[in-house]
């Protein structure tokens, strides 16, 4: 019989200009929902920077880790990193709050799927079709959500 790994295991997106999420986690892989609660609690720490501190790059770094909480469970934890930043290429404070949209937009939509799955299996065609494909799979609300956020990316925000 084959042991379970009990090893920490990890998922990472891209996020708009080349801002990276990544959720490290043990088995098994957290919620999608747990993941949106971070990002909501992210981007108030984006927004009070922007809009009441008035900062207009942000150079502190990574933010520190999140926590992927689904109601008083911990699922994992949660990374938002900039690599430009090591080299002095900071992002205005703005463009992280927009990025973190876009991936809160994404992990929303995808919960709202989940939600409706059945009007959205009936109504579902072209690239929509395969978001609502991985719902039905194991993980398949964090693959759902790599491919919405993929096509958020292209969109939301986006200067022409």
């Amino acid at each position: 019989m084959a042991k379970r790994s009990t090893e920490p295991t990890s998922r990472t997106w891209q996020l708009q200009n080349g801002i990276t999420l990544t959720v490290s986690y043990g088995r098994p892989a957290p919620p999608l929902a747990a993941i949106e609660s971070y990002l909501s609690d992210i981007l108030a720490y984006f927004k009070e920077r922007r809009d009441e501190l008035h900062e207009d790059l942000y150079r502190e770094g990574p933010p520190e880790p999140g926590w992927a909480m689904y109601g008083r469970k911990f699922c994992g934890n949660c990374y938002l990193i900039h690599e430009s930043d090591n080299e002095g290429n900071y992002l205005p404070t703005d463009t992280w709050v927009k990025a973190i949209i876009a991936a809160h937009t994404a992990a929303t939509t995808v919960i709202n799927m989940l939600e409706n799955l059945e009007e959205y299996r009936a109504q579902a065609d072209g690239w929509l079709m395969e978001a609502v494909a991985a719902l039905g799979k194991r993980n398949g609300d964090l693959d759902a959500f790599e491919l919405i956020l993929k096509r958020v990316n292209k969109s939301v925000f986006q200067q022409p």
